[in-house]
């Protein structure tokens, strides 16, 4: 998995967090829509054709349903893969997400 496509994860991995701690069922905060993904703020300075890309990657490695509509959806053994990862895994998204609610 390329950094750009790992990064492209976290932030996934982090709304899916954020979307949970707000209330959203499991199955909810698992599914993106295509104008929901390039809508996050962590999203906004990336082009579609490269979070397109990372999402390939990431449907590859089974982390991601991924769509030809350009929606995606978590899978179980992307989320069983960010939940092995430490606290400071995530660290270079602090700046876009509250680590310390999502992770505590």
């Amino acid at each position: 998995m390329t950094k750009e496509t790992e990064k492209a994860f976290k932030i996934l991995y982090c709304e899916f967090k954020r979307r949970r701690k707000s209330g959203a069922s499991k199955p909810a905060a698992m599914e993106f829509d295509a104008q929901g993904i390039q809508n996050l703020n962590a999203f906004q300075k990336w082009l579609p054709e490269d979070i397109d890309y990372a999402l390939q990657e990431l449907k590859t490695a089974n982390y991601v349903k991924y769509f030809i509509t350009g929606d995606c959806e978590l899978t179980e053994t992307g989320l069983d893969f960010m939940e092995s990862k430490p606290k400071d895994f995530f660290s270079e998204l602090a700046g876009l997400f509250d680590l310390i609610s999502l992770f505590c």
